[in-house]
């Protein structure tokens, strides 16, 4: 409310200096008209009215009075049209801030990962403006995030840097599934920078994950990419943003997984999971990387707004429900969840460096015959 009196309040203002400042121009222009007049009167002169325009340094020059009435419209036309072009403006950044803080009141990042239920507010507009912002500001609000519970994943993972899978599922009172909370931590032989590069690879082509198909690269530039996947195991569809940040000793990855996009709403078949999570990449020896990623994911939602239910979840994860038992079905849940969450972690990994290694070893034979020629040209 603050903001749109402040609004109101600098348009008033803008839109009386220009009132005045044309009243000011209507007001020297007629004191040069009386002035020539009164000259006229005086001197007895005959001849056609004239008026007299004040310029920089306070010559005058004369005209005719229909050249005077016309050269007064044109201004007049000139101060109307900008005023509307100004007024238009103003009304367009006032819709884009409403639709802004609209958005925002929605979707307030939490403190730390699992904490609160923000993440599943978040909606993309159709408005292509307000989506762009929409695209920065969510991964803005994880990468942030990111950055202020990355010291507490390294306490909490200790200080060796074996491989660690660690995944829980969080429940209500009542057993139902409010999310999958996940954090994995790996060392990987190869530099970084080439891990980085292949990690943004794979978020483009999406092959490191088995079963996820792309559907629709909605956007795609130098830091962040929004696709459309679908899982073809589980039947669920998603909206993927995914955006890099390049640190001086690090590349942070952030995930964003949009329940709500106007673009694409939600068909009556999809069942569409939402959350966020991030990977960050950072160098520990010459050669040797460790890469750290957390997650949560919601439970997906149907088309009618409700939650996918226990028994779907358990089949979803390959296993069956206990026919009496919560606690059971959850256990087995949690169980296939990290075996699954582990696997493609290490297969996806493995892919991943023996690419950087086939890659070095090209690079490094090509170098060779390059300079075997070199040496036979000498």
């Amino acid at each position: 409310m603050q903001r749109s009196r402040d609004r109101a309040r600098l348009y008033e203002r803008v839109r009386k200096q220009e009132y005045r400042a044309e009243k000011r121009r209507e007001r020297k222009l007629l004191e040069a008209q009386i002035y020539y007049l009164e000259d006229q009167i005086k001197h007895n002169i005959p001849g056609p009215a004239r008026a007299v325009k004040m310029h920089d340094d306070a010559t005058r020059s004369t005209t005719s009075w229909r050249e005077l009435a016309r050269t007064n419209l044109r201004e007049r036309t000139a101060a109307d049209d900008e005023r509307r072009a100004l007024q238009r403006l103003v009304q367009r950044r006032a819709t884009l801030a409403q639709l802004l803080e609209a958005w925002v009141a929605q979707a307030v990042a939490p403190r730390r990962l699992g904490d609160g239920a923000a993440w599943r507010e978040s909606t993309l507009m159709a408005d292509p403006t307000a989506r762009q912002y929409g695209f920065e500001w969510l991964t803005d609000r994880v990468f942030h995030c990111a950055m202020r519970v990355q010291a507490t994943d390294a306490a909490a993972m200790g200080t060796n840097i074996d491989d660690q899978c660690h995944l829980h599922v969080h429940t209500d009172d009542d057993f139902e599934i409010l999310g999958v909370e996940s954090h994995c931590q790996y060392t990987l032989w190869a530099d970084g920078a080439d891990i980085a590069e292949a990690l943004w690879t794979d978020s483009h082509v999406l092959t490191a994950i088995p079963g996820l198909t792309l559907t629709k690269t909605v956007v795609q530039d130098q830091s962040l990419v929004y696709v459309r996947l679908h899982n073809v195991r589980n039947g669920l569809s998603c909206c993927k943003i995914v955006r890099r940040y390049d640190l001086p000793q690090t590349t942070i990855f952030t995930y964003v997984y949009v329940r709500d996009d106007e673009s694409f709403p939600l068909a009556a078949t999809e069942r569409r999971p939402h959350g966020y999570g991030w990977t960050i990449v950072h160098d520990i020896a010459p050669g040797i990387a460790l890469a750290r990623t957390s997650g949560l994911q919601y439970a997906p939602l149907t088309a009618q707004g409700t939650v996918v239910s226990i028994a779907e979840t358990a089949s979803m994860f390959g296993t069956e429900a206990h026919a009496t038992s919560r606690e059971t079905t959850l256990a087995r849940i949690e169980n296939n969840a990290q075996t699954q969450l582990a696997t493609a972690m290490r297969l996806q990994n493995a892919a991943m460096v023996t690419q950087i290694q086939s890659q070095a070893h090209a690079r490094r034979s090509h170098q060779v015959d390059a300079d075997v020629v070199d040496s036979m040209a000498s």
